[in-house]
């Protein structure tokens, strides 16, 4: 993914009017149209900049519609937003998949996995700390070698690819939703760095959650049984339970009506 910033902007003062009404909202002092190479043949991004008194850092410029967002651009923010979306959710589950085997690994676990908590890299970094100690001092049960060694396997499959970091630049990347400029956000770090990336497609988000997906099918398999867990139904949603259409009956009824209610369902049983 190409990453740019102020200089690698072509601007050219006069090649069309600041306030020109499709290009620029009137009312700024300053307009400079410029035309931002994407690295790639099938777009460039081409805008008008206003410049106001302070101009800022270019990886944190705030783009906008003259005159708001058209469908074009709902139809790329659901698009778009599915995408990061899919990447948050599962991340979130390696989050947890992390934090359960650490608290498996734990000669006394408390069973609150908020006794686990940390960020993504160093979740990866504790389970990879514990893992290594449980296969170094080989006294435990062949399950629990079975599970220190699989962790490692894992994690270090994750670092190789570096899926914490691109989860961290999709989640935290400052994200252009508007369609016609292709797939670009910024990125500000901890350590003070900022950058604008672009040049790239939504394939590269969906990449980064099928990594994701693949990562945490392998920490799910790990867990095992060692950990509370409910099964949905086979083939998908199922007709209700009678007890379950009788709790909704009464909710239905409300409080007056609810023995009478909770009676008739639960003896109806199934429809059909």
């Amino acid at each position: 993914m190409a990453r740019g910033n102020y200089a690698l902007c072509r601007y050219a003062q006069g090649m069309r009017p600041y306030n020109e009404a499709d290009w620029a909202p009137p009312g700024f002092l300053r307009g400079y149209t410029f035309t931002l190479d994407t690295g790639r043949d099938d777009y460039v991004i081409e805008a008008t900049l206003t410049v106001p008194a302070f101009a800022g850092d270019f990886s944190a410029l705030l783009v906008r519609r003259v005159g708001g967002p058209v469908e074009a651009d709902h139809e790329y923010r659901r698009n778009l937003y599915a995408a990061i979306g899919e990447v948050a959710v599962v991340a979130a589950q390696v989050e947890t998949l992390l934090k359960r085997l650490i608290m498996l690994m734990a000669d006394a676990p408390s069973g609150y996995l908020a006794d686990a908590e940390g960020m993504f890299g160093k979740l990866e970094d504790t389970a990879l700390r514990s893992a290594k100690r449980v296969v170094k001092a080989g006294s435990r049960d062949p399950e629990s070698q079975g599970r220190a060694v699989g962790i490692i396997e894992a994690v270090e499959w994750a670092k190789r690819d570096k899926l914490g970091e691109r989860r961290n630049d999709i989640v935290h990347g400052v994200w252009w939703d508007y369609a016609g400029v292709g797939v670009v956000y910024a990125r500000f770090k901890l350590n003070g760095e900022s950058d604008l990336r672009y040049g790239t497609t939504l394939d590269h988000i969906t990449d980064v959650a099928a990594g994701m997906r693949e990562y945490a099918t392998r920490l799910e398999a790990l867990v095992g049984t060692r950990w509370l867990t409910a099964y949905l139904p086979r083939g998908g949603p199922q007709e209700p339970s009678p007890f379950a259409r009788a709790k909704l009956a009464a909710r239905a009824v409300g409080a007056s009506g609810a023995e009478s209610a909770i009676s008739e369902s639960a003896t109806a049983g199934p429809s059909g």
